[in-house]
Parts: C-alpha cells; structure tokens; sequence
C-alpha cells in the first residue's frame, strides 16, 4: 500500500484565507442591498378591466395604482412593486405605457430612475 504525504504550507494558507476574505467584502458590497419593501396594495387597487384604468389588465392596474400613490420612486424600489404582483418590471412598464398611449395618447410612466407617473395623462378625458 503506498501513502501519500500531504504537505500543508501554513504561508500559502493563510494568503488563501485573506484572498477569500476580501472577496467576500467585495460580494458582501455588491449583494448586500435590502430589496426596498413593495408599497402595500390598497384594496381599490385590485381593479378589474372595469375599474379605475378600463382595458389594463388587473395586476398592471394595480401597479398603476400604487404607482400613482407614490407618484415617484427609485428603480429599485419599482422593481420591487412590479415582482409584488407578478409582473417583470420592463414588460409592465412597457404595457401600461402602451395601454395610457392607446388612451390619452401619451406615456403615463416615465422611465429611468427615478421613476415617476405623469398623474396628469391620467386626469385626462381618454381620446376617441
């Protein structure tokens, strides 16, 4: 039977161990960010087709409502409301955008961060 001896270098150990430590300060950094808390829904945000936005679907007027609450948040935080009712974040925007430039004929959700809510397009009498 043949052994096999294994020789530890003590030096070489510990650089390991101080490389792997800051790597972890430096992943710590990178995903230690508190996903902000999604706004809760109020009860007349889980609108219908026929509530306060006709022809948006349910989850997308309840991100509106919300939205409109808040009129103003980082996108983070928007993210967060949008994954809150099930939604990918870009396609929502992107659907009630479409759905407000049927209607008023202009954008409701401008985007970038932060991101902000054109209350007044909503405020508007819907265009034929």
């Amino acid at each position: 039977m043949v052994r096999t001896v294994v020789l530890l270098d003590p030096d070489r150990i510990k650089l390991i161990q101080e490389q792997t430590r800051n790597v972890g300060g430096i992943l710590e950094e990178i995903f230690d960010h508190d996903e902000p808390s999604p706004v809760p829904v109020p009860p007349a945000a889980e609108a219908s087709v026929d509530g306060p936005y006709p022809g948006l679907e349910a989850r997308h007027a309840a991100l509106l409502q919300v939205l409109v609450t808040i009129e103003r948040c980082n996108r983070p935080e928007y993210e967060a409301h949008a994954r809150a009712f099930d939604l990918m974040p870009d396609g929502a925007l992107e659907t009630i955008n479409d759905w407000a430039l049927e209607r008023f004929h202009e954008a409701v959700i401008e985007d970038g961060d932060p991101i902000i809510v054109a209350r007044a397009v909503l405020e508007q009498p819907p265009e034929a």
